[in-house]
Parts: structure tokens; C-alpha cells; sequence
């Protein structure tokens, strides 16, 4: 994949809750969690967006930006699947 997309896919990553809404059931008092999780979420996605793209330019190894863009996505599918408002 090539480097200039990845800042974006991550970027689209810390969507992950609005994309899981129409989906998946919303417990009650949601309102709150949504307001303060979504913001943080996207704001987290844009702090690692910028920042990927800066390490992309700076490290040569193959292996390190991989293993960066890899942790940087799971990091924010955990924190959106643990801040998720799920209906129990």
C-alpha cells in the first residue's frame, strides 16, 4: 500500500464508532459517551495521522513503518470497540 494513503485509512479509522451505529444496538444514555468519545476518537486519529505521515518520511525500514501503521489502527479499533455504548 502506498504511504501517502495510509495517514488517510487512519484518519477514516477513528470513524470506526459512527460507522458502527446504524449497526450495532445503542444503550441507553448514550448521548453523553458519544459526545465525548467520538471528538477524542477523531482527534486521536488525526494526532496519528500527521504523525505517521512524519515518521513515513523520516524512517527508511519497511518493517518499522509497518509495524507503526499497524499499532497506531489497532490502538484506535480498541479504544472505539471499548468506548462503544454497547446495548447489554
Amino acid at each position: 500500500m502506498n504511504d501517502s494513503a495510509k495517514p488517510w485509512i487512519i484518519l477514516l479509522t477513528s470513524f470506526l464508532t459512527l460507522f458502527m451505529l446504524p449497526i450495532i444496538p445503542v444503550g441507553g444514555g448514550v448521548s453523553l459517551i458519544l459526545v465525548i468519545s467520538v471528538p477524542a476518537l477523531i482527534g486521536l486519529g488525526i494526532i496519528f495521522a500527521i504523525t505517521y505521515h512524519f515518521i513515513s518520511k523520516t524512517i527508511n525500514s519497511l518493517i518499522t513503518k509497518k509495524c507503526i501503521y499497524f499499532l497506531m489502527i489497532m490502538v484506535l479499533i480498541v479504544v472505539s470497540l471499548c468506548l462503544y455504548p454497547y446495548d447489554i
